[in-house]
C-alpha cells in the first residue's frame, strides 16, 4: 500500500510541474503525498539499519531491504528525493548499503567454511583411517601415489591395497638396515641423494 501511495505521488508530482499553475485541490495532494512518501522512506531506512545490525535478520531480508536502499541511494543521488531525514547524511547511507552487502553474503560464507570444514574432516578421517589400520610395515599411500593410480588406471588396486592393509605393504623393518656413510657418500658423488632421501624416508633404510 505504501509503495502505491509513493508511485502515485510520484505521477501527481510530475504533472504538477509540467502545468503552468497549480489547482489548490493538486496542491494539497501533493503535500500529503510528500509527507506520505518521507514517512515511507524513513520508516524504510529504519528497517533496514535493523536489519543490516541484527544478528538475527536473515540474508534474504538482507538482500530485500539493499534493494530498497540502492534505490533510495539513486534518488539522491539524482535529486528526485530531498525528503529531510532520507537525504541527510549520504556517508550513513553509504555504510548501510556496505553492511547489508555483508548480511546478504553471510549465507555464500557460511557454505564455503562449512564445505572447506567437511573437506578437511574428511581428510582427517582418511589420515586416521591410515595411521589406526597401519602396521609397522604399512606405509600409507601419498597423494602423488593416488594421482598416478588414477592416471595409469589402477586405482581399484589401489584401493583395494588401501583397505586390506592401510596402505603399502613392505617387509618387516627390523630387516631393513641404516644406509651406511659410505653410501650417502656414494649418492653424492653419483646424483642420486633425493632418491636415497625417500627410501630413508620411507624404510628407514635399505
Amino acid at each position: 500500500m505504501t509503495k502505491l501511495v509513493a508511485l502515485i505521488c510520484l505521477l501527481v508530482s510530475v504533472t504538477t510541474t509540467a502545468a503552468f499553475s497549480i489547482p489548490p485541490a493538486v496542491a494539497k495532494t501533493t503535500a500529503r503525498c510528500a509527507v506520505a512518501s518521507g514517512d515511507y522512506y524513513r520508516r524504510t531506512l529504519e528497517q533496514a539499519r535493523h536489519v543490516a545490525f541484527a544478528p538475527t535478520s536473515s540474508p534474504q531480508e538482507a538482500r530485500k531491504y539493499l534493494f530498497e536502499v540502492l534505490h533510495l541511494q539513486t534518488g539522491c543521488s539524482t535529486g528526485v528525493l530531498e525528503d529531510d531525514g532520507v537525504c541527510d547524511n549520504v556517508q550513513e547511507m553509504a555504510d548501510l548499503v556496505a553492511h547489508l552487502r555483508v548480511k546478504a553474503n553471510e549465507k555464500v560464507l557460511r557454505r564455503e567454511v562449512v564445505l572447506m570444514a567437511s573437506l578437511m574432516m574428511s581428510a582427517s578421517a582418511v589420515t586416521l583411517m591410515a595411521w589406526f589400520m597401519g602396521r609397522s610395515h604399512v606405509v600409507p599411500f601419498t597423494p602423488q601415489e593416488w594421482m598416478w593410480a588414477v592416471r595409469d588406471g589402477y586405482l581399484p588396486t589401489l584401493l583395494e591395497q588401501n583397505f586390506k592393509y592401510g596402505g603399502f605393504l613392505v617387509d618387516d623393518p627390523s630387516d631393513f638396515q641404516p644406509f651406511l656413510w659410505t653410501e650417502w657418500g656414494w649418492s653424492l658423488r653419483d646424483g642420486y641423494v633425493p632418491t636415497m632421501m625417500a627410501d630413508w624416508f620411507r624404510n628407514g633404510g635399505l
